[in-house]
């Protein structure tokens, strides 16, 4: 009987869950395969269907799978745009698609856990900060300047939910499951790469390109001068090429330790495939990330190796210049360089001259920049959750991101949320740049890197395989400071 007692609460997990609830959890695994066979008869709601049956396993699984439930959530939202496309072909597409609700489910519940495990305790000015930021983005939904209620609580799942990931962070994740994370993104980032070059210079499957017919007219960046850019299994363009960079830069910090031929041909192949991705911000971040990778590891101070960031900017467009083919530094955006791709003469064009607006958008994305600092002056309480997300004009009210963090900040929550997210900003970059300096191990190169290249990109839950990604590291970086530092008295 104490062998059996003792596997019962081994199946259960922590024997404080209450019983009812132990129970419905596995009543609901029970039933999964019941009612995905039931929803799948009618193809109209197989979508349904995913949602039910991943809810249920979610419940099921959440806490005895705990910290390795990240991984999953890693993958699933890294083929989320693949599902998404290949459901359009067994069912009619739809704007309200609740396969987007498996994820939110299955980080809520991490957050749950990590409630339990004291997440939210011995609060840093970070952490006061991240909360303030999420109390922030819960009010910001009820906001009626947005247009929409329904738009505003829609857009939590792109604002709140990968912020949730913090206190994931700082209460599950350790230095061995963050690791492993990375070397997971590592692997993702090879096989998107594959397909996303795949889709480059071959052809795009049939579900591929069923969906970009459906969406080049209201999605103007998913095409280059009328052809369709890479996006691999993911949901954008953007996301696929943000997602790469963190792979290239987690095989350059831990491919060093590896067989030196396969990381150099796995560096080149991530480098070609971001390249003709055709995002060139996604470039600059990266050669930043780089550059503060590099200063940590020489233990440099936080300002000498902005500066060394400075001043690769001021030189790449120089470079590029040099590197390019004749003629090609005054190509534009319509024009084909010399390797036949619009897109790598879009890059070439847009970073050896970023000032002109002909070839470059950098003075668009100011103009956005400044439009929505300018915005926290009329309404200093901002104007909505919904209004920086795609979900705000979906349901009725409006959408007007700018396309950057703070910004968004300040057109979202007002005044409030500009200084909450500042304080982030200062606080997480410069703590984990200390952290990095520190220990100068792998783990906390890659952690800073991921931060950079992400930056001002952290509030941007449409990149659903990378939003929660900068939020992890930055919950990781505080829980190991508290762990570094000595007992209080």
């Amino acid at each position: 009987m104490t062998q059996m007692a003792s596997a019962v609460r081994g199946v259960w997990g922590r024997s404080t869950k209450p019983v009812a609830i132990r129970l419905a959890i596995f009543l609901g695994v029970l039933l999964a395969p019941l009612v995905l066979a039931k929803l799948v008869t009618n193809p109209q709601r197989t979508r349904d269907a995913v949602l039910v049956v991943a809810a249920l396993l979610i419940l099921g699984l959440a806490w005895s799978l705990e910290r390795r439930l990240l991984y999953a959530i890693l993958i699933w939202f890294s083929v989320l745009g693949l599902v998404r496309r290949l459901l359009d072909v067994v069912s009619t597409p739809t704007s309200a698609d609740p396969v987007l609700l498996v994820g939110p489910l299955a980080m809520i519940a991490l957050v749950t856990i990590a409630a339990e495990r004291g997440a939210f305790r011995q609060r840093t000015r970070l952490a006061s900060a991240v909360l303030a930021l999420n109390v922030l983005t819960i009010l910001g939904a009820f906001n009626p300047i947005q247009g929409s209620l329904t738009g505003g609580l829609a857009g939590l799942l792109f604002v709140l939910v990968p912020t949730l990931a913090f206190w994931v962070g700082r209460s599950l994740v350790d230095d061995g499951v963050l690791a492993r994370l990375f070397k997971l993104a590592a692997v993702i980032a090879v096989l998107a790469a594959t397909y996303g070059l795949d889709q480059t210079f071959n052809s795009f499957p049939s579900w591929d390109s069923t969906w970009i017919n459906a969406h080049q007219q209201d999605f103007l960046a998913l095409t280059v001068n009328g052809v369709p850019r890479a996006f691999a299994s993911f949901s954008a363009p953007s996301e696929y090429g943000l997602f790469l960079a963190v792979g290239l830069i987690a095989w350059l910090v831990l491919g060093l330790r590896a067989a030196l031929p396969v990381t150099v041909i796995v560096i080149a192949g991530l480098g070609v495939a971001l390249w003709y991705e055709g995002t060139r911000s996604v470039i600059v971040a990266l050669l930043i990330a780089l550059a503060m990778i590099v200063g940590a590891w020489r233990r440099w101070r936080l300002v000498p190796s902005l500066a060394a960031a400075a001043a690769l900017l001021v030189m790449l467009p120089f470079a590029v210049n040099r590197l390019a083919p004749s003629g090609s530094a005054t190509a534009t955006t319509a024009s084909v360089s010399a390797s036949g791709s619009p897109f790598a003469s879009r890059q070439i064009a847009g970073l050896s001259n970023p000032t002109n607006s002909k070839v470059s958008t950098l003075n668009a994305h100011l103009g956005l920049l400044r439009s929505g600092l300018t915005s926290a002056v009329h309404d200093p309480l901002g104007k909505g959750t919904g209004v920086i997300s795609i979900a705000g004009g979906k349901f009725g009210g409006q959408s007007s991101g700018t396309e950057a963090d703070p910004s968004n900040a300040a057109l979202a929550f007002g005044v409030p949320g500009l200084i909450a997210y500042l304080v982030i900003l200062v606080a997480g970059l410069g703590g984990m740049y200390r952290l990095a300096a520190r220990r100068r191990d792998a783990l906390s190169l890659i952690a800073l890197g991921v931060l950079v290249v992400t930056g001002f990109q952290w509030l941007n839950g449409g990149n659903y395989a990378v939003a929660f990604l900068p939020w992890l590291v930055l919950g990781w970086m505080d829980r190991s400071r508290l762990e570094a530092e000595p007992p209080a008295g």
